[in-house]
């Protein structure tokens, strides 16, 4: 049986391009019948945001000028993912939140239940820009890991803690330090992707990454 294909992806939960790369990136393996394994790693755009976030409509308006010219900011993500299987309702976003818990959340499932990683990150970006859910609510984090098959108890103390945050914060510094300067950033094998990547590029660097996977290795008698 073929191992499948280990992808790093530097993310942040409210970056919807991180969403947009993550579908594409399920996608593009579904269509081609790859086995894929993603490694997530976080990354804060908004470090400085306070723990219970801001109100979306003001934050936003205060970033970029008017909330005129955030609502045409969504509508050119929500264009240009038309064709993506995934569905934006930023009018059901009330808050920005803070993401720090989200990312903790993330790590504990890395540690404790690591086959359900990539669930967890779809549900807490779909459960964001699709339903508008409160990602930086503890108790909303734990509906989402208690709907993916976690104990809810369990998450909900490790979140209340502060257990997770160290570990967080030094696989942040770490993208800092290794180049990382936005998201998302996915590695796939010897491939770089950044931004709004197409899922055509995504569907390429799979298949190269498969192809080098699969190669022989080198003759050890002619070594």
């Amino acid at each position: 049986m073929k191992k499948p294909i280990e992808i790093t992806m530097t993310s942040d939960f409210i970056c919807p391009w991180c969403f947009v790369a993550e579908r594409r990136l399920q996608q593009a393996a579904e269509n081609e019948g790859l086995d894929i394994r993603i490694n997530f790693k976080p990354y804060e755009l908004n470090p400085d945001m306070p723990k219970d976030g801001l109100n979306r409509k003001t934050y936003r308006s205060a970033k970029f000028g008017s909330w005129e010219r955030s609502m045409q900011l969504d509508q050119g993500t929500i264009q240009a993912a038309k064709d993506d299987p995934l569905e934006f309702d930023y009018a059901a976003i009330e808050f920005t939140p803070n993401t720090r818990a989200a990312h903790r959340l993330v790590w504990y499932v890395q540690q404790n239940a690591p086959d359900r990683e990539a669930a967890v990150v779809d549900a807490i970006l779909a459960g964001y820009f699709s339903q508008g859910v409160n990602v930086g609510d503890e108790n909303a984090l734990a509906d989402i890991a208690q709907a993916m098959g976690l104990k809810r108890e369990d998450v909900m103390t490790f979140l209340l803690s502060d257990d997770g945050s160290y570990e967080v914060a030094t696989l942040e510094q770490d993208a800092m330090r290794n180049g990382v300067r936005g998201v998302p950033h996915i590695q796939i094998g010897d491939t770089y992707l950044y931004g709004a990547e197409s899922a055509g590029n995504m569907r390429k660097a799979l298949l190269e990454a498969t192809a080098t996977q699969s190669s022989p290795g080198p003759d050890r008698d002619n070594a």
